[in-house]
């Protein structure tokens, strides 16, 4: 791991262009680090940087990282493409394979880390001015020791920068869970003071994020005695409530119309008004790397439609790949049947339903153009049907951009919605169903394109609230955004629900030779709730009580 202490000195920062709705960010050619931490202009790019670090973790063909959390759930079910690492074979989950994506995840992060740390430290050589930039580097580290805890639990902590002097002086030790969210807290809260509610560069941190991000913090404390220090788990649920609410009750945030919170042909821009964090990404700027390389979630995740007779990609949805698809038991939380399931639009709007005949050449006897694809004409086999025509994941698809293997979606990372889930849980861990459940209904009322303040009929009751009611309506919510995972290895129900979830019913054979529904269900381990800290690392460091418990 010392190789990541000392890039901040031997590495360039990478920089970007501007362009409207993306982050001013601008080009520089010669760049040394005393311009960067003793300039303004230059600390201002350096912190801008530290986005694209952050993006970077998304783009290429990288997709195995990409892929965790996203699809590493009891709601996906893995057909091909991601090798045997992932949860549907947890067995295969071992820390000293070479194609493991932990060695990525963990590097990356150290890395954003590392250049957080400097930045950070040498904010006292500027004004006040310069607190809301140090305010962005502190969200990064933040989010960075967030999601490593989550992942991995075994962490080294550092809150110093780096330097040739220091660098191979660093006395690596397994730090306190409640160290590390004491570390995360500071940052947190000093960002909470020093950011706008709001932006004109959609993409950056704002208070709003800051806030959601400290209520989701205060709610894994609320269940991680390891995490809480000298407060209560009550104390901390309260502070998971009271941050949500004032994200909610701010004002400028509101829950999107639904078939407007991911795009769609007609509307495939996704700076909708519950957007709390998005990672920008720009074909225009591709060239110069201003708007990212792209990313492979909406090809993953969309089924091979054009290998169908009488159906090309062209002008539809891109290529598809069909790695990971919706399981059986996630449409099942919709509805019994596909008229239930229609009723909530989610269904219809965050997933592709229907492909249609748009290649004149090849279309199959009595069918015409634009006609819906139905099994009666293509007469797929159970695994054609999971490679071909199962439904697709509309989340991440790129509707502007239809012809290629790639995306440019922007990927929302934090969004209202959850932040009213958030409230619901903070409220039912605090004894207040009432309050839980209206948080709750409100979501499901959007669902429904009903008015959310008022009571309806497909409303829960106090007395119906339970975390697995949550978890449900998370599910149903919040499917595939990579925030499934963290929620059942939170509430301590991981194993519970991928033994009796994960995969699919119809327990279809995949590609590589396992079995999309038993192996998950059979092979998952106490210890899987952790990964394996990287064995590459734990050699560097030296430190072999690093490694998690089982691996």
């Amino acid at each position: 791991m010392k190789y990541l202490y000392y890039t901040i000195i031997v590495t360039i920062f990478l920089f970007f262009t501007s362009c409207e709705e993306f982050l001013e960010e601008e080009p520089i050619t010669s760049i040394s680090s005393s311009w960067i931490y003793e300039n303004e202009e230059g600390y201002t790019t350096g912190v801008n940087a530290l986005y694209n670090l952050n993006r970077a973790f998304y783009e290429g063909t990288g997709q195995q990282h990409q892929g965790i959390p996203m699809i590493m759930s009891d709601l996906v079910g893995i057909r091909a493409g991601f090798g045997s690492w992932v949860y549907y074979n947890p067995n295969q989950l071992t820390p000293t394979s070479s194609s493991f994506p932990g060695n990525y995840i963990w590097t990356q992060h150290y890395r954003i880390i590392d250049r957080s740390n400097a930045l950070i430290a040498s904010s006292v050589n500027f004004d006040a001015d310069i607190k809301p930039q140090e305010a962005e580097a502190r969200m990064f580290r933040a989010h960075s020791y967030f999601t490593l805890y989550r992942l991995f639990h075994n962490l080294h902590l550092n809150l110093e920068p780096t330097t040739p002097e220091n660098a191979f002086d660093i006395e690596y030790a397994v730090a306190s869970p409640a160290d590390i969210f004491s570390a995360i807290n500071d940052d947190l809260d000093s960002a909470i003071v020093h950011l706008p509610w709001t932006t004109n560069d959609v993409g950056r941190w704002t208070k709003a994020s800051a806030k959601h991000l400290k209520a989701k913090v205060a709610l894994w404390q609320s269940y991680d005695i390891e995490t809480q220090g000298t407060l209560s788990a009550e104390n901390y649920s309260q502070q998971a409530l009271s941050q949500a609410e004032e994200v909610i009750g701010y004002g400028d945030y509101e829950l999107a119309k639904v078939s407007e919170v991911f795009g769609s042909e007609k509307k495939p821009s996704k700076y909708s008004s519950e957007n709390l964090f998005v990672i920008n990404f720009d074909l225009e700027l591709e060239g110069s790397n201003g708007g990212g390389r792209n990313h492979r979630l909406g090809t993953m995740t969309t089924a091979r439609y054009q290998e169908l007779k009488g159906v090309v990609e062209e002008g539809f949805l891109g290529q598809g790949l069909s790695w990971a698809m919706p399981s059986n038991y996630l449409f099942n939380l919709y509805g019994i049947n596909d008229a239930e399931r229609r009723k909530d639009k989610r269904f219809t709007s965050y997933y592709v339903q229907n492909y249609y005949y748009n290649d004149s050449e090849d279309l199959p006897d009595g069918v015409q153009l634009g006609d819906v694809v139905s099994n009666a004409e293509q007469k797929l086999s159970s695994e054609d049907y999971y490679r071909r025509l199962h439904p697709s994941l509309a989340k991440y698809i790129d509707f502007e951009t239809t012809t290629t293997t790639w995306s440019w979606s922007d990927l929302i990372v934090y969004r209202l919605a959850e932040t009213y889930l958030i409230a619901s849980e903070a409220s039912l861990l605090l004894n207040d169903p009432d309050k839980g459940v209206e948080y709750l209904n409100q979501v499901r009322r959007r669902a429904y394109e009903l008015p959310i303040t008022a009571p309806s009929s497909i409303d829960f009751t106090a007395a119906d609230l339970t975390v697995d009611l949550i978890l449900d309506e998370r599910a149903r919510e919040l499917a595939m955004e990579g925030q499934r995972w963290y929620a059942l290895k939170r509430t301590g129900k991981l194993i519970e629900y991928m033994r009796d979830h994960a995969g699919h019913e119809a327990g279809y054979t995949d590609l590589v030779g396992g079995n999309l529904k038993t192996d998950a269900q059979e092979n998952i381990q106490l210890r899987n709730v952790n990964f394996p800290i990287p064995q590459n690392q734990i050699d560097i460091m030296g430190v072999p009580e690093f490694q998690n418990e089982g691996y």
